[in-house]
Formats: C-alpha cells, structure tokens, sequence
C-alpha cells in the first residue's frame, strides 16, 4: 500500500522550554486517496520529536507541556511524549503563568507543574491566569466577567458585562451599572472609575481613551498626558500613534509631541503591498498582510509605523528608511522593505528577499522569494506556492522540510 508523506496544515505554537523552541504541526498521511491527519511535536532542528500514536489526542505546546487525552483521561507530556503530569483528570487546559486548568469530577481548578493543587477544582468553568490573577467567564450569569487569585478567591464580588486580561497588573472592566469602562486594580478596586466609552490596553503606564468620540491618553492615575482632541486613534504602539483631527492625519510619540505634522494629504492606510510583512508582537498589532502608511508631502512619501525607531518610505520606484523626523538613515536602494522588528528588517533587490540591520547591513543575503516573520528571530518563505522553508535571522535552514501551509509562531 503506497503512502506519501505530507506535512500539511501547520500551526506552530511556539513556546521555550530547556532553551529549546518546539512547535507543533500536522503530519498528512495520505493512503488510497484518504488521507489521515495525525499531530506531531518538532524540535527546532526540524526533526520529529514525537507522533501521535493510535487511541490518543495531543494539544499544542503551552510552557514546554502539552495536554494529552487517552481513554477519556488528560494529562501532560513533553516534545519527546514523556508523560509529566498522569491521564488522570476529565479534561485539561494548556499552562498559562505555570498553572494549568484540569477538570475532576465535574469542576476545574489548578495544579503547577509538578502536579500539586494550586487551587482545588471548584469552579464550574475553565479560565487562565495573567499577571496572577485568573480570567474566568460565568456562563451561568448570561457570560459575566469575573477574576480570582491564585488560592482561587474572587477578587471582588462583581460580575462585568464585558472585561479585559489584566495587563500591567490593572484590568479594563465594563460596569453593568454604567455600561461604560474603568480599570481595576489586583485587589478587584477602581483605580479609573468607569466613565469611558472606548479604551485600549496600558502599555508602559499608559492608555488610549475615548469619550463621546473623543480620545485621548491617559496615565493609571486618570491624569491626561494628551488631552482628548482627537476623532480617531489607528493603533497604540510604544514609541509612536497615528491619529487623527477633523479631516487631518499626523503622529505623535508617547508623551503626545507631535513628529509628524497634521495634513489633509495624510492619511493612513492598509496594505502598502506588504503581501509578507510581518506579524508584530501584540502590544504593536499589525497583522500579516497589511502595513500602516502614510502620504504627508505632494512628493508621495510613503510612511510606515516607526519601529526601532525606523519607517520605510518610498521614492520614486526605491524604498529606504527614515527616522521619525524624516531624516533619511538608510539610502533608499530597495525594491519593496518591511518593518524593522527586533533590529531587523526585510528587504527586496531583484527579486529576492533579504534581512538588513538597523544600519543597513545585510545579514541575511538576497536568496528567498518572500520573507515572513515568525517570531524568536525566526522567518519563514514561500519558495514555491504553499510550500515553506524556516530560517534564522542569518539565512541558515532550521527547518529543511518543505511544508505546505504555514503559520506564524505563537
């Protein structure tokens, strides 16, 4: 009975454990025209560390553990498929922060790493922690909101129409009283009485808000370090925002100067022909397939998000890159060019791809057809279509296998 082999619909939970990235994929094994789908762990070389075997269901790679089901059991094993924690309870969640929802008879709570309760199993539905302070949603009070601590405590007594992870050790919560948003604190206390009507998540101490259409940025002592003018925010990031001031476009830095100047012929937008640019972190949110730009100037410059303090612009038919006072850093000589992130950039010249440094040099040389990036320094290319090659920062194969779809790392 001939079968081919396929590594087929990848998706990459990427997580560290012993200093070693693992990800998780499926392997395709086609027979008679059938084919079967069975999950794998691989190492950072590229190897198949472990395959799922018959009877069992494995789960993507949460903090180097994966959860595995045999016989109506769950427990956790490693990349290779050694069982750490027994098949011992009804059901089992991925670890978030070292602790790991599991379910015993009929409740869950939590256990760490070396299987010891951290909170005994008494709530009726599984959550995750973040910052220590544990997410969970009462689906028996129409989809409340509600935190507890780590000994499994609520917080406080509320239950909120809508809530956010907490971040910074605050959380954003929507009062059922007053429908709009404010912040809490880990003790469940409101540091930011709710009164907005819109918010985004602190980043560095500090927020987007908006009030009857009106945004602003404030501090978690609800001090404004940029007053509430604006009609429109396009993204939070750390060292720069887009907004946006009756008809005209500009940005300013994190403490809300202006760097640059607000103009009708401004205006941001998707897609800049980023067909590969990058997936940022989420704190920056610019998803695979589009890129912010910008047209300040009659000279058509295009402008990306800074990033390492860098943006791409366009001029004539050659990219290069620019602070963000418009002073030119790198020369434009590029093709096409992407974000920098983490110090590094992707560039094209004569149609091949390649990484550059924040001062320009090349460390990666012009040899892939696309570059995407992944995460951890890692990039991937689509050689050819819907196959894959992974690589470092420096161009060397640390996958060699050619896959067929494939994913950014989580």
């Amino acid at each position: 009975m001939k079968k081919n082999l396929l590594l087929f619909l990848i998706y990459l939970s990427f997580s560290t454990y012993s200093q070693t990235y693992y990800s998780f994929a499926y392997l395709s094994v086609i027979s008679n025209n059938v084919r079967y789908e069975t999950p794998i762990y691989l190492d950072d070389s590229g190897q198949i560390a472990y395959t799922q075997v018959k009877g069992e269901r494995i789960w993507p790679l949460s903090e180097g553990l994966g959860v595995v089901r045999r016989n109506g059991k769950s427990g956790f094993i490693d990349v290779n498929g050694n069982i750490i924690i027994p098949l011992m309870y009804d059901d089992a969640k991925g670890f978030s922060e070292g602790k790991a929802a599991v379910k015993m008879n009929g409740k869950w709570g939590f256990i760490n790493k070396k299987n010891e309760w951290i909170i005994e199993p008494t709530f009726k539905f599984s959550g995750f922690f973040n910052n220590n302070v544990g997410y969970y949603i009462d689906k028996t009070r129409n989809d409340s909101y509600r935190y507890f601590d780590t000994t499994g405590k609520f917080i406080n007594d509320e239950h909120y129409l809508n809530a956010i992870p907490f971040n910074e050790d605050c959380a954003w919560v929507k009062s059922r009283k007053t429908r709009k948003w404010g912040c809490i604190n880990t003790k469940g206390e409101f540091i930011i009485e709710p009164k907005y009507s819109e918010v985004r998540s602190f980043h560095n101490g500090k927020c987007w808000v908006s009030i009857n259409k009106k945004w602003g940025c404030i501090n978690k002592k609800d001090q404004y370090i940029v007053d509430m003018v604006y009609d429109m925010v396009a993204e939070d990031f750390y060292e720069c925002t887009w907004v946006k001031k009756g008809l005209n476009w500009g940005m300013l830095d994190s403490n809300g100067k202006i760097i640059i100047p607000f103009s009708s012929k401004a205006e941001p937008r998707y897609s800049l022909n980023y067909e590969f640019a990058y997936k940022y972190p989420s704190f920056k949110t610019i998803y695979i397939g589009y890129g912010w730009g910008i047209v300040p100037t009659e000279k058509h410059y295009y402008f990306s998000i800074p990033s390492n303090v860098l943006m791409p612009f366009k001029t004539s038919q050659k990219w290069g890159y620019s602070d963000t006072a418009s002073k030119t850093v790198i020369d434009a000589t590029y093709d096409e060019a992407s974000n920098f992130i983490d110090g590094v950039a992707a560039v094209k010249l004569d149609e091949k791809w390649g990484l550059i440094d924040t001062t320009g040099k090349l460390i990666c040389d012009y040899k892939f057809k696309n570059i995407m990036y992944l995460g951890y320094h890692i990039y991937c290319s689509e050689e050819k279509k819907d196959r894959f090659v992974v690589f470092d920062k420096n161009g060397k194969l640390i996958i060699n296998e050619k896959f067929i779809r494939l994913s950014e790392f989580e």
